[in-house]
């Protein structure tokens, strides 16, 4: 009797989170890339963000972000990605920042360090005299950091967030990305709680159209 009871609950269970996921509606709460990410973490769910330094909204969504972080499985990996749009010189300086602290290993110990010097202490970090006495004090080598801002690989990585930006009309930061195609569209007026409730929504829809597939 007790174990058919676990099986009905079981079951009850399967039921209740299938059709919180079928919740999910395409066209309100997410849309699919005409281009997807490539991942960085093959063999789990990869979540991105697209943000930009300078953008208010991506600097104070950086504490309850972490916090959604720390909850998630291990079959979840998280990539920040720095957007990048043809023409636009303000974003290029911080968008080599990115990419030269990522190719130094330095993103994860760095990110909220650089958005914080930007938005709340205002340094310009894309005026390289500041940048540089800016990565003496955080105690960053500035030759090697500079072999890679500098870099021909760089230069080559700014085209790619430039074309993904591009091709997938990437409009507002942050936005989120699952397994390189599915993009949360957020609420009007959304607080952060329900935002990365449906980000979690999004990431277990992820996973089960991938069980799918196997």
């Amino acid at each position: 009797m007790i174990r058919g009871a676990k099986h009905v609950l079981f079951t009850l269970m399967l039921l209740l989170g299938l059709n919180a996921h079928a919740a999910l509606k395409v066209g309100v709460d997410y849309d699919v890339l005409p281009r997807p990410i490539t991942s960085e973490s093959p063999g789990k769910i990869e979540v991105v963000e697209l943000f930009w330094y300078m953008c208010g909204h991506c600097y104070n969504t950086q504490q309850p972000l972490n916090k959604w972080r720390a909850s998630q499985p291990k079959d979840v990996a998280f990539r920040p990605m720095h957007v990048m749009y043809g023409g636009r010189s303000d974003l290029e300086g911080h968008a080599r920042l990115y990419l030269a602290l990522k190719g130094m290993g330095k993103l994860d110990q760095m990110q909220d360090r650089v958005f914080a010097a930007i938005n709340e202490q205002h340094v310009e970090l894309r005026r390289e005299e500041v940048l540089v006495k800016w990565l003496v004090d955080q105690g960053i080598p500035v030759d090697q950091f500079m072999n890679y801002y500098k870099g021909f690989s760089v230069g080559a990585q700014l085209s790619e967030l430039q074309h993904i930006c591009m091709d997938n009309n990437i409009g507002k930061t942050p936005t989120f990305v699952v397994a390189g195609k599915y993009r949360l569209i957020p609420g009007e007026a959304q607080s952060h709680e329900e935002m990365f409730a449906k980000l979690s929504e999004l990431v277990a829809f992820a996973r089960q159209a991938e069980s799918h597939k196997k």
